[in-house]
């Protein structure tokens, strides 16, 4: 298994997790943790389901999962190097078969890039990617001091920016950001 080896704080691994949503259920914005005003709560206890988590995914799985969602295979020697090299991991498995993935890559400074989220498609619709949204939002902002700001920032797969807009992210384009570019480069 590749383990994350910087870790910043120590993770929050409990079955449970709540999370507040600002406004109405399906237009509001995430606050982690509870945000005053907060309208609804919801626990994801996925413990019924036989998902457990952990911080480490191999490549194997990492490619398996992203083959799942027809997204394309890394390289082994990148795959082994990007998740080393990731700030954090959370794995969820179902009886030891990793289902779903997110990972925190940053500078350290004051950019956050939340990559590779993904739930395997036999498992989605069951609350699996919020728990790991939830999970990766507590662990970025574990990680701000008082008084800091820090960008954080992810490219949402097509038809799935409500999903993120529920934890604060903003769509784009809107009338103050672009559309956002990105490029694979192939040699």
């Amino acid at each position: 298994m590749i383990c994350s080896a910087f870790m910043m704080v120590p993770t929050r691994c409990a079955t449970t997790i709540t999370v507040a949503l600002s406004g109405s259920a399906a237009g509001g914005s995430a606050a982690l943790p509870a945000a005053d005003g907060a309208k609804l709560l919801y626990e994801l206890d996925l413990t019924e389901i036989g998902v457990t988590y952990t911080h480490s995914i191999n490549h194997e799985e990492f490619n398996a999962l992203r083959a799942a969602v027809g997204w394309n295979a890394i390289e082994k020697t990148l795959a082994i190097k990007g998740l080393e090299n990731s700030a954090y991991i959370i794995c969820a498995r179902a009886d030891g078969t990793a289902v779903g993935m997110a990972r925190v890559i940053t500078d350290y400074g004051h950019v956050i890039l939340i990559n590779d989220v993904i739930v395997h498609p036999d498992y989605q619709d069951r609350g699996i990617g919020n728990d790991m949204m939830a999970r990766v939002m507590l662990y970025i902002k574990d990680n701000i001091a008082p008084g800091q700001e820090k960008y954080v920032a992810l490219m949402a797969a097509s038809g799935k920016e409500g999903f993120y807009e529920k934890f604060g992210f903003l769509k784009r384009p809107n009338e103050k950001y672009g559309a956002g570019m990105t490029q694979w480069i192939h040699m």
